[in-house]
């Protein structure tokens, strides 16, 4: 797991849990892995880690006759499994920008960004973009640039704290060749959209988190890619679908 402020999210874990009796931690961690299943990123792997502990200390043993019975007490299939497989899938994603950034800059991106601009949390989205600038730019050309972007913000994003998405996006965006940009935005002679740029939005979707795209454009992403019939899906159908094709396009890749 990602490190935030010196410290992975299961020691966090830990160290919250440090003053309460067994019992009590079964109590809260259950609590923790009931919540509804439409989470962001970040509480996505704290639900991931919180069923680690769990698992680790045996702690369901304190109320239930095997770990089965209390995954049957908390429909562990139906919402605690498909939460802690789409935040593994994030995290290899994760794991694979931060590799490409350390490759091209030498550092990770938490020691290229200076303090004062460093995210509060690691999206895999940022990390993405960050992948991506890095292979544009060296760490000392993009952190000039990025800092230039943060001064660029529009009005409604001023008042947020380090870096954001929206941030390495407009740096990208500047280094980014002018015809590759043009390409991007050309449409198809016979007016559809481009299996490659289709796949391009399902990416983006991915990388935004599902969590932030809305039940409509998710149902117009899935369309695009799977056809008419994605009507009747539900939003988890179509999550798993999508989820599905790109990550055996990656192994294709």
């Amino acid at each position: 797991m990602l490190c935030v402020d010196g410290r992975s999210i299961m020691d966090a874990l830990r160290s919250t849990l440090a003053g309460c009796s067994d019992l009590q931690q079964l109590e809260i961690l259950t609590d923790v892995l009931l919540v509804s299943p439409s989470v962001d990123e970040r509480l996505a792997e704290v639900i991931s880690a919180s069923w680690d502990y769990l698992c680790d200390q045996h702690l369901w043993s304190l109320k239930y006759e095997s770990l089965q019975h209390f995954r049957q007490i908390i429909s562990y299939s139906k919402t605690v499994k498909p939460i802690i497989s789409r935040f593994k899938k994030s995290d290899r994603k994760k794991m694979s920008c931060l590799e490409i950034v350390n490759q091209n800059w030498g550092r990770a991106p938490s020691e290229v960004i200076p303090p004062d601009l460093a995210p509060i949390t690691w999206s895999k989205h940022l990390l993405c973009l960050l992948a991506t600038l890095s292979k544009r730019q060296s760490s000392d050309q993009a952190v000039p640039l990025l800092q230039q972007s943060i001064r660029e913000r529009p009005r409604r994003s001023r008042q947020q704290k380090g870096l954001i998405a929206s941030d390495v996006q407009r740096a990208i965006d500047k280094v980014l060749p002018s015809e590759t940009r043009d390409a991007r935005l050309k449409p198809s002679a016979s007016g559809e959209i481009e299996p490659c740029v289709v796949n391009q939005l399902l990416h983006w979707a991915q990388a935004v988190s599902w969590s932030n795209i809305c039940a409509t454009h998710l149902q117009t992403l899935a369309r695009l890619r799977f056809g008419p019939s994605t009507v009747t899906w539900s939003r988890s159908k179509s999550i798993e679908k999508i989820e599905d094709l790109l990550s055996s396009s990656r192994k294709d890749e």
